[in-house]
């Protein structure tokens, strides 16, 4: 599974590429920066695409037999599949990263089960942590906050012109 981090400012996401694994088409974004490391690389981090520009499909795949022959219209949306060396897998939330392999279907309908359950108890954790955040703190707080530590005495200016104004 390749590994992927967004950054929390800038929103750009790096992804890194490891032995046999391809970008989707979603990820090929100019908000991407895409690296390769594997046996193709001798194991060295290989940027294949920067930020700010898209590549072509080819670019970022590997010279490698396909293992997946996945079809969304003949699975009828079915995240679960077999691959064609008998192993089964299936797709993340976004239908852009594969799980697996596992070696029978129930194996992968109860890890997906449990992808499933998790996926929903990060999202209600990082609900509930925003709520937290955004209820106990407001911008008007924050600024206020960083005002006082930056200057404890006041503002250099605005203490400057309240005494100028008292003489």
């Amino acid at each position: 599974m390749p590994t992927i981090a967004k950054h929390p400012t800038t929103g750009v996401i790096n992804v890194i590429l490891g032995e046999g694994e391809s970008l989707t088409e979603q990820f090929n974004s100019e908000k991407v920066v895409v690296y390769r490391r594997d046996s193709t690389t001798d194991w060295q981090l290989k940027m294949m695409k920067p930020l700010g520009l898209l590549a072509s499909p080819e670019a970022l795949k590997v010279n490698a037999k396909q293992r997946c022959g996945w079809n969304a219209t003949a699975n009828e949306g079915d995240p679960i599949h077999q691959h064609s060396d008998g192993s089964w897998w299936h797709f993340d939330e976004l239908w852009s990263l594969e799980n697996g392999p596992f070696e029978t279907w129930d194996e992968a309908y109860n890890a997906l089960a449990e992808y499933c359950a998790g996926l929903e108890m990060a999202q209600q954790t990082a609900q509930e942590i925003a709520d937290e955040i955004g209820a106990a703190v407001t911008d008007d707080d924050i600024v206020k906050n960083l005002i006082k530590k930056l200057f404890p005495k006041g503002i250099p200016d605005e203490t400057q012109a309240d005494s100028d104004k008292q003489n």
